[in-house]
């Protein structure tokens, strides 16, 4: 016959088989060792009836009848003491205490079981550990969905998310800020340019526009010379001033670089357009072409490459006073050359001038 008992953990009811009695099994529901107790015929015989209270009886009836003083009959008895019915127990030696564990060895083959009527003490399982509900993961954003009240959505519109949070909007203060800090920058820009330019000097003055009616005129034509009559070749080299009558310059223009045995010359050029006035050399075909900066009066000065005068000739003194006005040595300007000087007007677009110095001139 099995034994059923209860496990002192669970409480739950175990049932095993008669021959584990007494020994340690492990609960099949907590997985606790719980020790299976004795069987129940087994009880009774832990502790049995000492044959000394046998003796006890007899004794009392031999004492006498009714009456008889107990007292002496008491003293006669002799009864062992329950301490002598137990069986011997070891004693540790003196100063050692014994363990826990050695006390089983100490008494014996003694069982220890409660007397008989006294109920064993309930032995009531630690309370089973709490359970804790799992926790859910949150997400650190959640964004509104499509039935999000109109408050909501306006409140998220305005801190710069859309209501679905797919697309970032910028706010009208933000907006309103880009906007001021790129006028900003061009404001910036324009003051940091200006500045620049008012303290850029350039080295060469700068021409100033020129009125209604005085704009550059362009003069061109030919300088030709002859050797015989009917013998025109192109004057390669001819020199051609165009002086304006109404300006003379403050100092006197030298005649370097400006004679024509000799190379144009740019300091020459520059002296002449600090006046107005303009210059210009004879091509391979004795072509040439000069600008004035306006329209006016001018004296026309040709200097032949070619023809020459007469040994010993001299300048005319009108033309020597003429030229003096403007040149330092007129005398060294043409030297031997042949030359042409005269009055024009150029204005507008003036008609080609063709000039050429024939075997018969004089000057």
């Amino acid at each position: 016959m099995p034994i059923q008992f209860t496990c002192s953990h669970c409480r739950r009811s175990l049932s095993v088989t008669r021959r584990k009695a007494g020994t340690p099994v492990t609960c099949p529901k907590c997985g606790q060792s719980t020790l299976v107790p004795q069987s129940p015929g087994t009880l009774t015989d832990v502790h049995p009836v000492p044959p000394a209270l046998g003796e006890f009886k007899a004794t009392i009836e031999a004492a006498g009848p009714a009456g008889t003083d107990s007292a002496a009959a008491m003293s006669a008895l002799t009864i062992p003491s329950a301490a002598s019915q137990l069986p011997a127990v070891a004693t540790p030696p003196a100063g050692e205490i014994a363990a826990f564990d050695d006390i089983p060895a100490l008494i014996g083959d003694a069982e220890m079981a409660p007397a008989p009527g006294v109920a064993a003490p309930a032995v009531r399982p630690p309370p089973p550990p709490p359970v804790l509900p799992p926790i859910e993961p949150v997400s650190d954003f959640k964004f509104a969905p499509e039935s999000a009240p109109a408050v909501t959505r306006l409140t998220q519109a305005r801190r710069g998310r859309h209501p679905d949070g797919s697309v970032l909007l910028l706010t009208r203060r933000a907006v309103y800020a880009q906007a001021g800090l790129m006028a900003g920058l061009l404001v910036v820009a324009f003051l940091a340019g200006l500045l620049v330019g008012r303290g850029y000097r350039p080295d060469t003055p700068v021409s100033t526009p020129a009125k209604a009616g005085e704009e550059p005129v362009a003069l061109g034509g030919h300088v030709l010379y002859a050797l015989s009559p009917g013998d025109s070749l192109p004057d390669e080299g001819a020199v051609v001033i165009a002086l304006p009558a109404d300006r003379k310059p403050d100092i006197k223009i030298a005649a370097r670089g400006l004679r024509a045995d000799q190379e144009a010359d740019l300091d020459a050029q520059a002296a002449l357009g600090s006046v107005g006035a303009a210059a210009a050399r004879g091509d391979a075909h004795g072509q040439f072409q000069l600008v004035v900066p306006r329209p006016g009066n001018y004296s026309l000065l040709i200097i032949s490459s070619h023809a020459t005068r007469p040994d010993g000739a001299t300048l005319p003194m009108a033309d020597g006073e003429t030229l003096s006005n403007y040149f330092a040595s007129p005398a060294e300007l043409i030297g031997q050359q042949r030359y042409a000087l005269f009055s024009r007007r150029l204005a507008g677009a003036p008609s080609p001038l063709t000039h050429e110095f024939g075997p018969t001139d004089k000057r």
